[in-house]
């Protein structure tokens, strides 16, 4: 799995652009990277676009421990809003999955996309 960072400081927002085959853990270990980028900036916004990368053996045991891993790092993404662009629909539906089972227990805001377009409305309304 490859991860592409690019920080657009007019935004206030990183865009991520993944390929290859989703692994869990992989993922984790990018968001704990942009956390210690020298450019990071509490609250800012994370487009994570996964257009390009093959999710279609994710499972419901992989979402749960998408919900740990966000629950566990909820304090250091405090204030932040972060967009996942999913375009295909089963991508799309476990990433919703996430969504709901992470209501209230979350200290920044998490939302699905089907384009990059709609996540950057999103990410841009403050």
């Amino acid at each position: 799995m490859e991860f592409k960072i690019t920080y657009y400081e007019f935004l206030q927002c990183y865009y991520v652009r993944s390929s290859g085959k989703t692994r869990i853990p992989e993922v984790d270990t990018m968001f704990k990277g942009i956390l210690k980028r020298d450019d990071w900036k509490s609250g800012s916004g994370i487009i994570y676009d996964s257009t390009n990368e093959d999710n279609s053996h994710v499972s419901k045991d992989d979402i749960d421990v998408m919900v740990d891993f966000s629950i566990f790092g909820s304090r250091e993404l405090q204030g932040c809003k972060i967009a996942f662009v999913m375009e295909n629909d089963l991508a799309y539906g476990m990433t919703r999955m996430l969504e709901s089972l992470t209501i209230g227990k979350l200290l920044f805001q998490q939302k699905v996309f089907r384009t990059v377009e709609e996540a950057l409305e999103w990410i841009s309304d403050k």
